[in-house]
């Protein structure tokens, strides 16, 4: 099959497709784009600057993130989920993220501790700078970091579907005041935890800091009325 000169040019060079689709999560997070609403791909392209093109690679991306579904014959809608959606996923996740916390703990050294130290101070310095996507990505690669260092593959992939049913809603509630603080203090502590190698405290804190983000996007979700 024959390629374009466009579409060639996005396989490329992606980082104009993660810089749409940034843009398109901006757009979500601070309610411009709201749920069930259809993406007029014209009027957005126009309104970014660029052609339809990378705007449809940029939607086929936010589509396996959660935050657009496509409808045939009607293109792309900001994708709605409900409160007890969001409760059921994250009483899931608050359970596996902490055991893949515990199994961690037993694998963690001082070369792991130090990687999410680093993680850590860039998120207090991305905080300073209110940079809301780009501390979703390193508050992101944080957890996925111990997630990986659990050893357990098939949770891993669980851990990752998870996350990605509620990608839309995490970013979210980054909007918050306070959220960027309060995550990097409880990272501090957890840590800590991985620090003394103490899994039953890594598992306890890491289920506690899913519950915190639940407790963040259900506010978030009743502020803007979304549920």
């Amino acid at each position: 099959m024959a390629i374009n000169l466009e579409e060639q040019k996005i396989r490329e060079h992606p980082l104009l497709r993660e810089w749409v689709a940034d843009a398109v999560r901006d757009m979500i997070a601070k309610g411009k784009l709201k749920p069930g609403e259809h993406i007029c791909e014209m009027r957005l392209a126009s309104e970014l600057g660029i052609s339809r093109t990378p705007l449809r690679e940029a939607i086929r991306l936010l589509e396996t993130e959660g935050f657009l579904h496509v409808v045939p014959r009607r293109g792309a809608v900001v994708r709605d989920i409900s409160i007890k959606d969001v409760t059921e996923i994250y009483e899931i996740k608050a359970a596996l993220e902490g055991l893949s916390a515990r199994l961690a703990a037993h694998h963690f050294n001082k070369k792991d501790v130090e990687r999410l130290k680093d993680l850590n101070n860039e998120l207090a310095k991305l905080a300073e700078k209110n940079d809301v996507n780009r501390f979703f990505k390193i508050h992101n690669q944080f957890h996925d970091y111990f997630l990986r260092a659990s050893g357990n593959e098939r949770l891993y992939q669980m851990n990752c579907s998870l996350i990605e049913q509620i990608h839309r809603l995490r970013l979210l509630s980054f909007t918050l005041e306070g959220r960027f603080e309060e995550a990097i203090e409880q990272h501090e502590r957890i840590i800590k935890a991985f620090e003394k190698r103490d899994a039953a405290l890594a598992e306890r804190l890491v289920s506690e800091n899913v519950m915190m983000g639940y407790r963040a996007v259900t506010t978030k979700l009743k502020q803007t009325k979304i549920a």
